[in-house]
């Protein structure tokens, strides 16, 4: 599954109707629908390479078969499964720091 994860739980509370989402609603929903594997995307480019890899270990914790999508991933998708990949030209986060 891909899902919008803008903001953290705390931003989101003065950003609520913005039409985004925070990472733990999208782990949540993950957990709820039963998906093997969650890809979050839409970073928010006031977050850092450093912050956003916490977050992906936070989510981690909560739901060991998610990544944030970063520059350069391709995902394949096949029957019943997917393989997710970052290119080796560019291993940054869509923030580019």
């Amino acid at each position: 599954m891909n899902h919008d994860a803008q903001y953290t739980p705390d931003e989101l509370k003065d950003k609520k109707g913005w039409g985004h989402s925070s990472w733990e609603q999208a782990v949540e929903v993950a957990m709820q629908a039963g998906v093997k594997k969650l890809a979050l995307f839409h970073h928010d480019p006031e977050h850092n390479d450093a912050f956003l890899l916490k977050i992906e270990k936070e989510c981690q914790r909560l739901f060991s078969e998610v990544f944030l999508a970063r520059e350069g991933l391709e995902i394949e998708i096949t029957k019943g499964n997917f393989h997710n990949s970052i290119l080796p030209i560019d291993k940054r986060y869509c923030c580019g720091e």
